[in-house]
């Protein structure tokens, strides 16, 4: 039934709203600060701390929502709880509840640290760095290709061998890249299904 006293009810009805729209303005103000931290660094912080309350105010605010709704009901409030606007602002609490969620995840994922891959550097030491001999600039000579012309043969071999097998800083993997880039033809056809290591080299 109505309170006897319609301001005692109105004040408490009052007290009820006041909670409800801080905790909403609260809720607001984290989103708010979420989304400039999600561009700005040095708000990042902060925005991390004032999150931490965010699900405690929500679930304050739907209570409070809840308690008013009841209290309007007890004492036939005129007009009653919620209004259309009471309405908007609960739906404006949960788009803000939300997008905080948002950027909370968006930030979480902006202050993850770059992970990079162990380098093990056991296989390095100062002498085999130093001892290694500096690889030079091989001249651009064009060699011609060779085809299979065996009249051309001689001269090829001694081309490749004076610039790319005595190239001391080449290894035969290298070596057999540039013999590959040297031959066409039948002389390519003869070697291009052996595959490029080292150890076949020799075999080409």
């Amino acid at each position: 039934m109505p309170d006897d006293n319609p301001s005692v009810t109105l004040r408490g009805i009052q007290r009820l709203r006041k909670k409800w729209t801080e905790y909403g303005r609260e809720i607001k103000s984290i989103r708010d600060k979420g989304f400039v931290a999600v561009t700005t660094p040095t708000e990042r912080t902060i925005f991390r701390g004032m999150y931490q309350t965010l699900d405690s105010l929500y679930e304050r605010f739907n209570n409070k929502f809840d308690e008013m709704e009841e209290y309007s009901d007890n004492h036939q409030l005129d007009p009653s709880f919620p209004s259309a606007d009471d309405t908007a602002d609960m739906a404006a609490a949960k788009k803000y509840y939300y997008e905080a969620l948002g950027y909370h995840a968006q930030v979480l994922e902006k202050c993850q640290p770059r992970t990079t891959l162990p380098v093990d550097l056991s296989n390095f030491t100062n002498s085999s760095a130093t001892s290694a001999p500096a690889r030079t600039i091989l001249p651009k000579i064009n060699i011609k290709r060779f085809g299979g012309d065996f009249s051309y043969w001689p001269t090829f071999k001694q081309l490749f061998t004076s610039l790319i097998i005595e190239e001391v800083t080449l290894s035969p993997a290298e070596r057999f890249q540039f013999l590959l880039s040297y031959l066409e033809g039948p002389a390519f056809s003869a070697i291009k299904h052996i595959p490029i290591d080292g150890t076949n080299f020799e075999q080409a």
